[in-house]
């Protein structure tokens, strides 16, 4: 299990920077996971059984800029903190919203769901429920999104509400390949199911978001079970949608991964983390099929690049080096964008699990 809560515990204030007043109804939670309470009256908070690894702590109120911090260092500072948040006065400006929108605006607001949420079948099921605090820059090829309140997002598919606070969002079209930067944090919260037939329901879609994703891949190749878990990998110099299974190098275990090559790609582990590397000219193929004895994660999925029930995925880097958490098998968002095939239309918010979702991996 990647995401063991140990007996952590984070107390503190939130108070106003200027008047050293105390904060009631601010949320402290921590970054894309379901762990995250609000303040009381008096300012106070206290978060429980807290996981290890690469976590931040975000604290966030209306009208105040949000604050963000390592877990770590904050538990590291003593029995209790207090934390100042700053007035954001362009905030404050900001919370009028207008009730009719443009069709420029409606437009650019289809795109980004698109981007942002996705295109799969659980993207059909997941709502934005404040779409009119969204503000949007777009030209024929570059869309870029910012929010002026927390976006409130409810995926029916998985059974969560995610409270997503959008500092900006931009999707880039480069000809036939694009880009997705990110910049914001989200809080995670499981909703209250119908019945017991609707939480069993959002159980299986869990898993079966997990499974095949680039967490699982990155739990799979730190416990060095890629084969076991339906994972194969090849070198290859281009994608190709069409014929996606036509390479000649492949590389089917870690040990040969680690091994430093000029023109290839390969990972080493350090201090809880784990560092992929490659050159300029090459990608990383993956291809995943589901082990017999697991859940089929192909059968309600248009978005997969499929070829005999094979799904496909490509890595790229820009800067030849990415980091992931090994524990919670998150990377940095702006990674997201180097993602391609499967990864590269899944990776979307509508089939990301929190991090602290539990698999037996």
């Amino acid at each position: 299990n990647f995401s063991l809560a140990q007996k952590r515990i984070l107390r503190g204030t939130v108070v106003d920077q200027e008047t050293r007043e105390a904060i009631p109804g601010a949320s402290v939670y921590l970054n894309q996971t379901t762990i995250g309470v609000a303040t009381t009256s008096t300012g106070g908070f206290v978060l429980r059984n807290l996981p290890t690894g690469n976590h931040t702590v975000v604290i966030s109120m209306i009208g105040f800029k949000p604050f963000s911090y390592p877990l770590d260092e904050l538990l590291a500072l003593g029995a209790r903190v207090v934390v100042e948040l700053e007035l954001d006065e362009l905030q404050l400006g900001q919370v009028e919203v207008t009730a009719k929108r443009p069709k420029k605006w409606l437009r650019d607001l289809e795109q980004f769901k698109e981007q942002f949420i996705g295109i799969s079948p659980n993207a059909q099921k997941t709502t934005i429920k404040n779409p009119e605090v969204i503000d949007f820059e777009s030209s024929r090829r570059k869309l870029i999104a910012t929010a002026r309140a927390p976006i409130v997002i409810e995926n029916h598919a998985m059974g969560y509400e995610v409270t997503f606070h959008l500092n900006e969002f931009i999707f880039d079209k480069k000809g036939l390949s694009s880009s997705i930067t990110t910049d914001g944090h989200a809080v995670y919260k499981e909703m209250e199911p119908r019945n017991e037939v609707q939480m069993e329901n959002w159980m299986i879609e869990r898993e079966r978001a997990y499974r095949g994703s680039f967490t699982h891949f990155i739990h799979a190749l730190f416990s060095d079970r890629l084969d076991t878990q339906g994972f194969s990998i090849f070198y290859t110099n281009r994608i190709n949608q069409r014929n996606p299974g036509s390479s000649s190098d492949a590389i089917r275990n870690k040990n040969k991964i680690k091994q430093p090559r000029t023109t290839s790609y390969n990972f080493t582990s350090n201090l809880g983390e784990i560092s992929l590397f490659s050159s300029k000219s090459t990608y990383l193929r993956v291809e995943y099929k589901e082990p017999s004895e697991g859940i089929n994660v192909n059968g309600n999925n248009g978005k997969i690049p499929l070829d005999r029930g094979i799904q496909y995925s490509w890595i790229s880097f820009t800067n030849e080096r990415a980091i992931v958490d090994i524990k919670t098998g998150k990377e940095a968002s702006s990674f997201r964008s180097l993602l391609h095939g499967y990864w590269g239309g899944s990776h979307r918010i509508a089939d990301l699990l929190p991090k602290d979702y539990r698999t037996s991996l």
